[in-house]
């Protein structure tokens, strides 16, 4: 399924970015006016349309392409040195062409813009097969209020006809409330792109350190020289294909070449100030900028941490209590990166909303009044793409959780994430992360749980009951057990429904099993380590089942897990974690009765992982096992090609029916 091109990169965490890096500068920073919706007049004109252009039919890059970016061209002014203001202004000129009808699917942009960045102008056009000009129209740009915090807003231009032929130019200027723009240029997407570049502006009172990230094939080409006030960079890259933006693949901040400017110092009435020079220094700008003067007013905290009535002594069971109160207190309503979005934690409370990063600080608070010590720690989810360790830059982190010291052991707290001390979003995993001590910053990675930690073991014990004594046809009833632990407890529906009670986790399975009637549901649910056992009684008795025969299948129950379909893959594989997914059948059988059809023994290990099979009759029961085990969370080539196969066969297994029968 495809989406439309995200401005400046297509992944949901940008507009939030722009509102936490324009806090961060705090010093340097400025709230723009901001009208809402975009006018769609003025901005800079479009650049003339090339004959090249025109005649464009098939991208030689990238054959069968269906949509092409012609170019893609930023210009950045760092510092609106005219009015010597700490603003920044982005112009970006876009062209796209439509190579077939499919390639229509393509034709949407959007850019998020907010308080702190504001989309100050915007011209939008097709240029139709035939030669006609059509102007984006006043309902074809759209802006939607996406949160009241900072005023985050997302303007859509849907360009108008939009047919094989058609040429679509965009332009735009926006407008930061800062001279940080700690953003990546992402010269590629999920299209080819023929031309893309950005042109740097810097004043001569800002340092800055270049970095770049380059998957391509092909070299970044950068030119640079000094200007009046200052220095100029460019970058660009061409003909570049697009890229295999998938299912569960890796995101595009990996696999787009892309470059950045960090401003590392800027000099003030003749004073240097570093700005993200080291990340000790980007960490000070944080803590003293942002976190003191957030944890500040306690008159709220203390209040709540007192109707808790938490004594001191064990430290755990503490961390654990206050996990769940922060969760509970308050909600997620809006991001802000890794800085604190309000002014104190009291308003935060008051409200009962904030960020991620607002909840983590307001918890390491209440640690701190039952005497735990906790330190930031500055994440991203691996699913965002990796942050290079090289060049400090408080950008590249989605949101702060807390490393504390619980019974002489450093322990992550993740206040976002479901179960315990310890349980971290599965996203997190792997992935290296900040710890944000202003006197010992460093660089660690999180651990990854095992397979076996994140099970789902469903368990299916049935009789069979043959037709005659009162029955037309055969019938089957038991019990379903069904365990899950880890990701696989907390990342499912099935772990927020049995908080509600055996009714609403019914409705799962009723849902799941629509050929079953179950009942006599029992819920064990703990959160550390996350751990959730359903059992029920479960009854096939259907009017439309043969009156001798019984089918069953051991994909039965979808358990909500990620499952790959096909064979192949363009690109790399990155599921959420890794898991063990067993499903155990024990069937007895009336007198008499045959299995039709036995399901061939299988024990295939692949570098991804194992696949175990098995269904044989032991007397009057028929017992199986289907068992698939990922020992890879992330692989690509010969490994992800073996993951493949493994699904394939998985999902070859999980389908077919074991059918028993009477026998005349």
């Amino acid at each position: 399924m495809r989406t439309s091109w995200i401005e400046p990169a297509a992944h949901w965490r940008r507009a939030a970015r722009r509102a936490c890096l324009a806090v961060v500068a705090c010093a340097f920073t400025v709230a723009l006016p901001d009208t809402g919706a975009a006018q769609p007049l003025g901005g800079t004109d479009f650049p003339e349309i090339t004959p090249a252009e025109r005649a464009l039919t098939e991208v030689e890059i990238d054959p069968g392409a269906d949509f092409v970016v012609l170019r893609r061209h930023g210009e950045f002014w760092m510092m609106d040195q005219d009015a010597n203001r700490f603003a920044s202004t982005l112009v970006v000129h876009w062209r796209a062409k439509v190579l077939a009808s499919s390639g229509a699917e393509h034709a949407t942009f959007d850019i998020p813009h907010n308080v702190f960045v504001r989309l100050d102008s915007l011209r939008a056009r097709t240029l139709a097969a035939d030669g006609s000009e059509i102007a984006a129209a006043e309902d074809d740009v759209q802006t939607s209020l996406v949160s009241e915090r900072f005023g985050s807003r997302s303007t859509r231009v849907i360009f108008p006809r939009a047919e094989p032929g058609a040429i679509l130019d965009l332009t735009y200027t926006l407008r930061y409330g800062s001279i940080l723009f700690l953003e990546p240029w992402l010269f590629q997407g999920d299209a080819p792109v023929l031309s893309s570049r950005i042109l740097f502006h810097v004043p001569e009172d800002v340092s800055t350190a270049y970095w770049t990230l380059n998957p391509s094939a092909k070299e970044i080409q950068v030119t640079a020289d000094s200007e009046p006030r200052g220095r100029w960079m460019n970058a660009e890259l061409s003909e570049l294909p697009a890229l295999p933006l998938e299912p569960h693949g890796l995101p595009l901040a990996d696999l787009s070449a892309q470059c950045m400017l960090i401003p590392i110092s800027i000099v003030i009435s003749g004073q240097v100030v570093p700005l993200f020079e080291d990340w000790r220094n980007a960490i000070r700008i944080l803590v003293n900028d942002d976190y003191s003067p957030f944890l500040g007013r306690r008159r709220q905290l203390r209040q709540a941490f007192k109707e808790l009535g938490i004594s001191k002594g064990d430290d755990r069971g503490n961390a654990e209590r206050l996990l769940r109160w922060a969760r509970d207190e308050i909600a997620i309503a809006y991001d802000s990166g890794v800085a604190a979005a309000v002014e104190d934690m009291d308003t935060v409370l008051e409200r009962g909303e904030g960020s991620p990063t607002e909840r983590a600080l307001i918890l390491s608070a209440m640690l701190d009044q039952a005497g735990i010590d906790a330190v930031p720690v500055w994440v991203s989810s691996r699913h965002s793409g990796r942050f290079d360790p090289n060049y400090p830059n408080p950008g590249w982190f989605d949101r702060v959780i807390l490393q504390a010291e619980l019974d002489r052991e450093a322990t992550f707290l993740d206040p976002l994430a479901e179960g315990g001390p310890g349980h971290l979003d599965p996203g997190l995993e792997g992935s290296r992360v900040v710890i944000a001590d202003r006197s010992s910053p460093r660089i660690v990675e999180l651990p990854v749980s095992a397979a076996e930690d994140n099970r789902v073991l469903t368990t299916w014990r049935l009789e069979v009951t043959a037709a005659g004594a009162g029955l037309s046809h055969s019938a089957a009833h038991g019990t379903l057990t069904v365990l899950r632990t880890g990701h696989a407890a907390t990342s499912s529906s099935w772990w927020p429904r049995a908080e509600l009670g055996s009714d609403a986790i019914g409705e799962v399975l009723e849902e799941a099993l629509p050929r079953w009637t179950v009942s006599e549901i029992e819920i064990e649910r703990s959160p550390s380590p996350p751990r959730l056992e359903v059992k029920a009684s479960v009854r096939l008795d259907s009017e439309e089942a043969l009156p001798d025969e019984f089918t069953w299948r051991a994909g039965e129950l979808d358990v909500e897990l990620p499952r790959l379909a096909g064979t192949s893959r363009r690109g790399p594989i990155l599921l959420p974690f890794r898991w063990v997914d067993e499903v155990v059948l024990e069937l007895s059988l009336p007198q008499g009765w045959e299995l039709e059809r036995t399901i061939d023994p299988k024990n295939q290990l692949e570098p991804a992982g194992a696949l175990q099979m098995e269904l044989g009759r032991d007397g009057d029961r028929i017992r199986g096992r289907w068992r698939l085990a990922l020992a890879e969370r992330e692989a690509g080539g010969a490994v992800a090609a073996s993951m493949m196969r493994l699904f394939a066969a998985h999902r070859e297994g999980s389908v077919q029916p074991v059918a028993a029968f009477s026998s005349p």
